[in-house]
């Protein structure tokens, strides 16, 4: 394993790598294996980290069933979420407000 001198590496293969691959070379290199929960599992390390793309060009807005579902995944490890989409700052938000178990989200989600 890489030490990495307190940095944390993370790493969202694109293409067609292998899972044997991925967690091979995570392992080696000492790196967090990066994924949209909501398509992928995690194969290696820890913080967990997520980064979600919103579909096709960015545009789509998660729905509270989803954002439901991305709480479910997060388990007991620590982690990190990244909305990466178009709407990143009302789905952050809407996600940060269903974490804190608030009333009601605070934007219309579809």
């Amino acid at each position: 394993m890489v030490k990495n001198s307190g940095f944390l590496f993370v790493w969202e293969p694109r293409g067609g790598w292998s899972e044997t691959n991925v967690r091979v070379l995570c392992s080696e290199l000492g790196l967090v294996h990066c994924v949209d929960p909501l398509e992928k599992e995690s194969l290696y390390g820890e913080p967990q980290y997520f980064r979600l793309h919103g579909g096709p060009h960015y545009r789509n807005r998660y729905t509270k069933d989803e954002l439901e579902h991305l709480r479910d995944k997060l388990g007991e490890k620590e982690t990190y979420v990244l909305f990466n989409n178009l709407n990143m700052h009302q789905d952050a938000l809407a996600f940060d407000h269903l974490m804190r178990g608030e009333a009601g989200l605070p934007f219309l989600l579809r």
